[in-house]
C-alpha cells in the first residue's frame, strides 16, 4: 500500500524497498521472512520505479550471521546495523545515479556489482534482481513450494507426491517402459516414484531426467529373469531431504523424509515393499518371514517418527482367510447396558 500510495501521489518518484534482515531466533519466523521476501520480489520484479535492496550480503557474505545479531538472535548488532545502513546507502546511490568511489570493503561487495551495472533506461533492480541477463534474473514460479529459494537459501516444501507402481518389468515385449514418453511424463509428476517388479539387476542403471535412481534388486531366477525388485526415483532437488536408509533387504526399502523441510511435526519413515506370492518359488526358498522383518523395523522407527507403509503385498486371501474363522456375532448385545 505504501508503494502504491507513493506512486499515485508522485508519478516520477522512485521507491526503495529493503527486504528482511537475517534472524536465528525462530525457524518459523525465519521461514516467514523468506516468504515475505519472495512475495515482495515477485510483486515488484518488473516495476521500473521500485528498487529492491535484498540484503543478500548479510545472508551470504564474508561476515557470519551470528556476528550481525545481538544475543537475542533477532535484533541487529552494531556491525549488522552498519551493514544494513551501507546497503541502503548504496541503494540510494544506485537510484539517484550518484557516482561514489568504489571501495573494497566488507559491506559493499554484493552491492557494487549492481551499482556498476545500473543504467537508468534499464528496468534493473538493486542487487541485480532485474538484470536482463537471463542467467542472473530471478524468476518466480509456483510449483507447490512455499516459494523458490531466495538468496540461495533452503527451499521449503509444503506438499509431497509419492507414487508406487507395480509395472510388471521395466522391459516387456521388447520395449523399455522408460522409453515411453507417456510413462515418463506420468512418473515425473511425483517427487518420489517407487516402481515394483522391475525384474532387473544392479548392472542396469535406469535414468529419468531430474531424478536420482536407487535400485533394490533380487537374485536371478533359473529362467534368466530377475525376481521382483524395486526401482526408487527421488527428485534430484529433494535428495538432501529424502534419505535412503541403508539396509540389506531385497524385498523392501526404508526412506526417511525430513520433517523441517516438508513442514511436518515428525520425520516420516516410509517402507516401500514388494512381497512375492506365498507359493512362488522365491518365497519357498526363504528361511525367514518378510512381514516379521518389516514389523521389527517398524518397532525401531516408530520412536523416531511417523510410519508410512506402501507396497504390493500379495495379500494371499485366496489361500488364507482374512477374518476370524470361529468368530460369531450371535451373542453380541444389541444395546449398550
Amino acid at each position: 500500500m505504501v508503494v502504491e500510495s507513493i506512486s499515485s501521489k508522485w508519478k516520477e518518484a522512485k521507491t526503495i524497498v529493503s527486504l528482511t534482515t537475517p534472524r536465528l531466533d525462530n525457524r518459523l519466523h525465519r521461514l516467514n521472512s523468506e516468504i515475505i521476501d519472495g512475495l515482495v520480489k515477485r510483486k515488484y520484479l518488473d516495476n521500473k520505479d521500485v528498487y529492491v535492496s535484498d540484503n543478500s550480503n548479510m545472508w551470504h557474505g564474508q561476515v557470519s550471521i551470528q556476528q550481525l545479531l545481538n544475543e537475542d538472535k533477532f535484533h541487529l548488532s552494531e556491525r549488522g546495523t552498519s551493514m544494513l545502513a551501507s546497503n541502503i546507502k548504496n541503494a540510494l546511490h544506485t537510484v539517484l545515479g550518484i557516482k561514489v568511489q568504489q571501495r573494497n570493503n566488507r559491506y559493499s561487495r554484493s552491492t557494487d556489482r549492481a551499482r556498476q551495472q545500473y543504467r537508468p533506461q534499464h528496468r534493473q533492480s538493486f542487487n541485480n534482481y532485474h538484470d536482463h541477463n537471463e542467467q542472473n534474473r530471478v524468476k518466480f514460479k509456483r510449483t507447490g513450494f512455499l516459494n523458490m529459494a531466495i538468496h540461495g537459501r533452503s527451499i521449503v516444501k509444503n506438499n509431497l507426491k509419492i507414487c508406487y507402481w507395480n509395472i510388471g518389468g521395466i522391459n516387456t515385449h521388447n520395449m523399455n517402459k522408460l522409453e515411453d514418453h507417456l510413462f515418463v511424463q506420468e512418473i515425473k509428476e511425483y517427487d518420489v516414484v517407487i516402481l515394483a517388479e522391475t525384474h532387473i539387476g544392479y548392472d542396469v542403471n535406469l535414468h529419468v531426467e531430474g531424478f536420482n535412481y536407487f535400485p533394490v534388486c533380487r537374485n536371478i531366477s533359473t529362467n534368466g529373469r530377475y525376481y521382483g525388485g524395486l526401482g526408487i526415483f527421488r527428485r534430484t532437488s529433494l535428495k538432501d531431504h529424502i534419505k535412503i536408509i541403508p539396509g540389506l533387504s531385497k524385498d523392501f526399502q526404508w526412506i526417511k523424509f525430513e520433517k523441517q523441510f516438508f513442514c511436518l511435526q515428525n520425520d516420516i519413515y516410509l517402507c516401500a515393499a514388494y512381497l512375492p506370492p506365498a507359493n512362488s518359488s522365491y518365497t519357498k526358498k526363504l528361511d525367514f518371514d518378510i512381514i516379521d522383518q518389516i514389523e521389527k523395523d517398524i518397532v525401531s522407527y516408530k520412536s523416531k517418527g511417523d510410519i508410512l507403509f506402501c507396497g504390493d503385498l500379495n495379500a494371499r486371501t485366496s489361500t488364507e482367510e482374512d477374518y476370524i474363522a470361529q468368530d460369531s456375532s450371535r451373542y453380541l448385545p444389541l444395546f449398550e447396558s
